[in-house]
């Protein structure tokens, strides 16, 4: 008895582990499939709205050999809330768009820049910058699209240039960026403050909910597993005849 009470306990704190480890996984693999869903419909809501509290379409370019989608998003650092903008780049016409095949291929020039009266952002020299350099468009094959993040530390006109593999532009845009919150405040403080335009991604609780088939799936299979190995292992005292 005393062996079987302690397999059931040794199989419940196990059981607590995988629990964490599959929704952990789940809620994962969910922001991926999101990805891949918002590139293969041009539609990237889902994909915001699952990855950061709040978002808004700023600009959207189509052109026949590409097009560009413009978010402007919202995070938090250390407690603090900060606005973003976040470039998606898909649709691309590979009979002219070269797209690399090795992921750190230090040939791929594609990159975004951004620039005032002076560059205050490079995608390529950041990733230097960080020791860290991959590229881009070798994501291009898995997800069908990319997109870069950047984030303005001040209120004026932005321009944004986008280059292809061999370091040639290929579109540029305008944006004036105006803060659409106060400094210092925390996501929680943002309901009020927003314009109505604003999105709200999903809760913890929203997301929660899209994953735990998958997890009660996972705990189901090893709940199965559980109960054939421990019929296996105490099948003498369980099955024993009875004299």
């Amino acid at each position: 008895m005393i062996k079987k009470i302690l397999y059931l306990l040794f199989a419940f704190i196990i059981g607590v582990g995988i629990y964490f480890l599959s929704m952990n996984y789940a809620l994962e693999a969910k922001q991926i499939e999101f990805l891949k869903q918002s590139f293969s419909e041009s539609d990237y809501q889902n994909y915001l709205a699952y990855s950061t509290p709040f978002f808004r379409k700023k600009e959207i370019i189509q052109e026949d050999d590409f097009q560009i989608q413009v978010y402007e998003i919202i995070g938090e650092e250390n407690g603090t809330a900060f606005s973003a903008y976040a470039v998606f780049v898909n649709r691309l016409n590979l009979e002219k768009f070269t797209i690399s095949e090795d992921l750190f291929d230090q040939n791929d020039l594609t990159n975004l820049t951004v620039e005032t009266d002076v560059l205050v952002y490079s995608h390529i020299d950041e990733m230097k910058l960080k020791d860290n350099f991959i590229s881009i468009t070798k994501g291009y094959r898995e997800y069908k699209g990319y997109y870069y993040i950047f984030v303005p530390e001040e209120e004026r006109e932005y321009l944004f240039t986008l280059y292809d593999y061999e370091g040639m532009k290929f579109s540029d845009f305008k944006i004036n960026y105006n803060f659409s919150f106060e400094s210092n405040l925390g996501l929680n403080d943002l309901d009020d403050e927003l314009e109505q335009d604003w999105l709200k991604g999903y809760t913890g609780d929203e997301k929660i909910n899209l994953v735990l088939g998958r997890v009660h799936r996972d705990m189901l299979i090893y709940g199965i597993f559980i109960v054939l190995f421990g019929l296996f292992l105490f099948r003498k005292t369980i099955f024993r005849k009875r004299t």
